[in-house]
């Protein structure tokens, strides 16, 4: 079976060097990846350069490896029904399901194979990139220690007068229930956890003048003087308002408790962007613990939301988090090339392949489509009386939002984010895309591509 198996893999490699589409995207890999450091230009930094190198990298990588899946998937299965070459396969002793295995499995080593180029070169491109100022350059130092790195980030827990929470919660529903404004659907339960998560947001906006504290658990404690971690965090002005130069915070940070080291840091930061600085290791406790304060000396409300505040620790060598970035990328084009190889075993090719692009587009834009279809007239343009249009916008809508459901959304799956910050891509959010993408999805919609391809008349006999 094997054998059989490896065989249409090794000619699904043979067409796809034959195949223009497939080469121009190659080409196009070949050349702009080497050429990246000196097209696009960053901040000024070396920092800013490398963030920009490996966000434009990776973009380029997801969008040409997702076409070349699309149309290699495609083009190698219905090109073979269509010249009835596969008539000449369907009478070897290879089962159809094994036919389309080897389908998938040829498209995929050889997006595997792309990828482990992209990736080596983009390796090598960025390293290039933050070693422009030499050794100890502070930029490069800043490149290396903030980008190419794989620090694992541990939120800071707020806290929260939780007792006042509670008690300010609770005198609002026992208000309510005076003035009889406590809906009888309702459970009372239901509506106390609905004000105490009102009052708990409350309790995250800091005024001017006052202090707020976090403590992050879980940390390793410092080997070296020499080590350092990072605190990332990130604030809102004000909500539904726009932000300016006005908007920007004044504080002090305080890092540590009195027991182990106490180190201050102040701030000038904007608001709704992303900030960083670094202070020694040993200021976390023998227990793994970290205090966090800040003060605000701004005459603006500062808003810090859930998980705004983190901890980055250094926990591995940039590689491995390019290296799981690339199987993230590698498991969304296992699940395309399951569904290209899917629709195939039905449609002719320009079908496929324009059904491959909706699904495509619908995969990457997601939640962005569903509020399309929710906002959009789908049936305005049809001469279609009243009732008759409302029935089918409805049902239209109910269409559309059942496929949706059924399609992955790749943003859940996008690495770019936390490698180019230099956080740790968790372990866990790669098996949940293997299992996810490729087991789950991936193999109800082959199971599907084999059952129609199992029934499929490709040849009748006349006598």
């Amino acid at each position: 079976m094997l054998k059989r198996i490896y065989a249409v893999a090794r000619k699904t490699w043979s067409e796809a060097f034959h195949n223009r589409a497939v080469l121009l995207i190659m080409l196009l890999f070949v050349f702009l990846l080497p050429a990246l450091p000196f097209l696009v230009k960053g901040d000024g930094t070396q920092k800013g350069l490398v963030q920009l190198i490996l966000t434009y990298t990776f973009l380029l990588a997801h969008l040409l490896i997702s076409v070349l899946t699309c149309v290699l998937a495609t083009s190698t299965v219905c090109g073979e029904i269509e010249r009835k070459e596969v008539h000449i396969t369907d009478t070897k002793p290879l089962r159809r399901w094994e036919f389309l295995f080897g389908k998938w499995l040829g498209v995929l080593t050889l997006d595997a194979l792309l990828l482990l180029l992209i990736g080596s070169v983009s390796y090598g491109v960025t390293l290039h990139a933050a070693r422009r100022g030499g050794p100890g350059d502070a930029g490069q130092e800043e490149a290396f220690q903030e980008v190419l790195v794989s620090r694992r980030p541990t939120p800071a827990r707020a806290i929260l007068a939780e007792d006042k929470i509670r008690e300010a919660a609770v005198q609002e529903l026992e208000a309510m229930r005076e003035r009889g404004d406590i809906d009888p659907r309702v459970r009372e339960e239901a509506l106390l956890a609905s004000l105490e998560a009102k009052y708990e947001k409350w309790a995250r906006n800091i005024p001017p003048g006052a202090r707020a504290r976090w403590m992050a658990s879980g940390l390793r404690p410092a080997r070296d003087e020499s080590e350092s971690i990072h605190v990332r965090y990130t604030y809102q002005s004000s909500e539904g308002e726009p932000f300016g130069e006005q908007d920007t915070i004044h504080g002090l940070w305080r890092i540590g408790s009195p027991e182990t080291a106490l180190y201050q840091m102040r701030v000038d930061a904007t608001p709704g962007t992303p900030h960083e600085f670094e202070v020694p290791a040993k200021a976390i406790g023998e227990d793994g613990t970290l205090e966090l304060q800040f003060v605000h000396e701004s005459p603006i409300l500062a808003i810090f939301q859930e998980e705004n505040v983190q901890v980055l620790q250094g926990r591995g060598p940039f590689y491995l988090n390019e290296a799981k970035a690339l199987l993230l990328l590698l498991f969304q084009a296992a699940f395309l090339a399951a569904f290209a190889v899917a629709v195939s075993t039905y449609l002719t090719f320009p079908v496929a392949a324009l059904s491959m692009f909706v699904v495509l587009v619908a995969c990457l834009a997601g939640e962005g489509v569903a509020d399309l279809i929710e906002t959009s007239a789908l049936v305005q343009p049809l001469p279609l009386p009243g009732r008759s249009r409302y029935v089918v916008d409805r049902g239209l809508r109910v269409f559309l939002n059942a496929v949706l459901t059924v399609l992955p959304k790749f943003g859940s799956y996008t690495p770019i984010d936390l490698l180019i910050t230099g956080r740790e891509i968790p372990l866990s959010l790669v098996a949940q895309a293997a299992a996810f993408l490729v087991i789950v999805r991936g193999g109800a919609v082959a199971a599907v591509g084999c059952l129609i391809y199992r029934f499929r008349e490709l040849a009748r006999v006349i006598a």
